[in-house]
């Protein structure tokens, strides 16, 4: 059998039947000996007659919402791998599409500088497509780039979210100047 652990958004330490087999980050009772570490891992798992116990260790002091993200799946090994080069294959699919979008809308306000609607509408597809690679099933950042530290990885994920609202509201502006009122206008910007 294979054991699909979830994302745990900390560093932690796993257990088979009192064995240790898994190790991610560094887990301490402090913020300054711990070292924060996500990671997927898919486990060979034996169990044996009668119960089995598999334990999760975590210390969680980066991120406000630590621990695992889901429950963790248990099954036949090429079931797990399938649904993760699914994944993997639909998120880069996806990844590629907005990045295009971003490419071209930028390079069209390069060409057209009077108008920042293609500028903005670039960037906010940018910062989706690296938001989607790191937050996405298929995690395709962390694919290519697994020991992506972890205040980056975070970094990427909120600032992605904040910077598309912002876009994404002077986009409209752009498009609709006088439809669009400065009083909802300026606090999203600011």
């Amino acid at each position: 059998l294979r054991v699909e652990l979830p994302s745990i958004n900390t560093a932690s330490r796993v257990w088979f039947n009192g064995i240790k087999v898994q190790e991610f980050g560094v887990l301490a009772q402090n913020a300054e000996e711990a070292r924060a570490f996500i990671s997927y891992s898919h486990l060979a798992f034996e169990g044996k007659a009668g119960v089995n116990t598999i334990t999760i260790q975590m210390s969680n002091h980066l991120y406000w919402f630590g621990g695992a993200a889901s429950p963790i799946k248990i099954g036949l090994p090429g079931v797990f791998e399938q649904e993760r080069i699914s994944n993997v294959l639909m998120d880069s699919i996806i990844f590629g599409f907005v990045l295009f979008m971003s490419l071209y809308h930028i390079y069209i306000w390069l060409l057209i500088k009077r108008n920042p609607g293609p500028l903005y509408f670039g960037i906010f597809c940018l910062s989706i497509a690296l938001r989607s690679s790191i937050t996405g099933n298929g995690r395709v950042l962390q694919s290519i780039w697994p020991d992506l530290p972890m205040t980056l990885r975070y970094s990427i994920e909120y600032l992605g979210l904040s910077v598309s609202v912002c876009t994404m509201s002077c986009f409209i502006r752009s498009l609709y100047p006088k439809e669009s009122p400065n009083l909802v206008y300026f606090p999203i910007v600011a």
